[in-house]
């Protein structure tokens, strides 16, 4: 019953890991690399650059230390203020008139935290009995410990936080195409380039205005066009790495469980009946030639095995040997005796 227990725990486990990979796979599958597999299939066109510039835009971000302590009185919320200065400001306005517009650094307060977390030390104990051969039995208690009751002992509502806002750049394009029915579409090319300035003017360089390239646009929607489909290694490699991963490891448990286990018990198994039938007190036997006799438990010998053995043992005697074997009574007496 245990081992059938056991059995079921090990399916049901392995089955929710299954779904649970599955799932996690399937999630960053289509939300990353799904867009990017439609895109191969977008129709190939020449795009002609009426127009290019590069937008800049605030990309703030948090960041929060490891020192659990409170903001400075009167700080702002770090998600309030970054998320103001991202909508509502433009880096080319702020450097024009800085007074217009709020710091892009500072502190700010990242909200609730929990410092640090006290529990209660709790113990369970199990009791087990065990039989001896004398068909009495001893009994005996194991105790564990472990942590019960937990509670945030410190915390703070304003956690110390700071915020900073660099300039992002995007590189933004006006073309015009033609689709594969004649049908003449103006669209607009949007390209992010980050915090790299340098990356977002060469960029601009490659598509001059006036400029004609190859492009891609989607069949369903003709205002989206696009420069380059390749595929972005990163968003791969997030998949591989938590999608994949995960479900080739249950494959192989499932595959030893499934082949090698089996395998493993039936070769135990061979291995103990052989060792199980071999009969005590079997024995190699050599005849006087060196060669080897069957095996034969001892004291189960024929006993026309035995007569054969015992004459062959006398043909291999000397004469004097011979003679002194045989009884005194029915011996010739040698020379030394008749002196």
């Amino acid at each position: 019953m245990s081992l059938f227990a056991a059995a079921k725990r090990r399916v049901v486990l392995l089955s929710v890991l299954s779904i649970a990979a599955l799932a996690l796979f399937f999630g960053l599958f289509f939300g990353l690399n799904y867009p990017e597999v439609v895109r191969q299939g977008w129709p190939i066109t020449r795009c002609t650059v009426l127009d290019s510039h590069i937008d800049q835009r605030f990309c703030c971000q948090k960041s929060c230390g490891s020192v659990c302590i409170g903001a400075p009185f009167g700080a702002p919320t770090c998600s309030s203020i970054t998320s103001q200065i991202n909508n509502q400001f433009n880096p080319l306005q702020c450097a024009a008139n800085p007074s217009s517009c709020p710091a892009t650094s500072g502190a700010c307060s990242g909200g609730y935290k929990c410092c640090q977390q006290c529990c209660d030390s709790c113990q369970t104990c199990s009791q087990s009995c065990s039989s001896t051969s004398g068909g009495s039995s001893s009994c005996g208690t194991k105790c564990s410990s472990y942590s019960c009751n937990c509670r945030c002992c410190s915390s703070t509502s304003t956690l110390s936080c700071t915020y900073t806002c660099p300039t992002c750049y995007t590189d933004v394009f006006t073309v015009t195409y033609k689709t594969y029915g004649g049908q003449t579409v103006n669209a607009t090319v949007r390209a992010d380039m980050g915090k790299d300035n340098g990356k977002a003017t060469r960029y601009l360089d490659e598509h001059r205005v006036g400029s004609t390239s190859k492009c891609f646009y989607n069949p369903k929607n003709l205002s989206e066009v696009l420069f380059d489909i390749k595929f972005t290694s990163w968003k791969w490699a997030i998949t591989a790495i938590f999608g994949m991963v995960p479900l080739l490891a249950i494959a192989c448990y499932f595959a030893f469980i499934c082949c090698c286990a089996p395998c493993i018990a039936c070769c135990r198994g061979a291995k103990g009946s052989f060792g199980r039938g071999r009969k005590p007190g079997a024995a190699i036997e050599a005849d006087t030639n060196g060669e080897k006799n069957d095996i034969a438990p001892i004291g189960r010998r024929s006993s026309s095995g035995s007569s054969r053995r015992r004459r062959h043992t006398t043909e291999l005697l000397t004469p004097e040997k011979k003679r002194m074997d045989m009884p005194v009574a029915h011996r010739e007496p040698d020379d030394g005796e008749k002196s």
